[in-house]
């Protein structure tokens, strides 16, 4: 709900509005998406989560190819653009 420039979930405040924001607008998304059977699947399965599979596994194919530790990438670490 929206109360004065501030957007509650029950009695908690989360949001609070500057002057230009539409608060009917963000309460109206927030309970569409809070909402419990909207009907649609929730996602699973996130970018992040391939891009953490594609690291862990090149860190394991380097590691049994006999690289070393240093030369690894390590699962969960952003490689370094270059």
């Amino acid at each position: 709900m929206i109360q004065d420039d501030t957007i509650y979930c029950g009695n908690t405040a989360v949001y609070s509005l500057s002057s230009a924001e539409d608060g009917k607008l963000y309460v109206a998304n927030l309970n569409k998406g809070i909402a419990k059977d909207r009907g649609e699947a929730v996602q699973s399965d996130f970018d992040i989560d391939s891009r953490r599979k594609k690291i862990e596994k090149k860190a394991k194919a380097g590691k049994q190819n006999g690289g070393s530790v240093e030369n690894e990438v390590q699962a969960g670490a952003i490689p370094e653009a270059g």
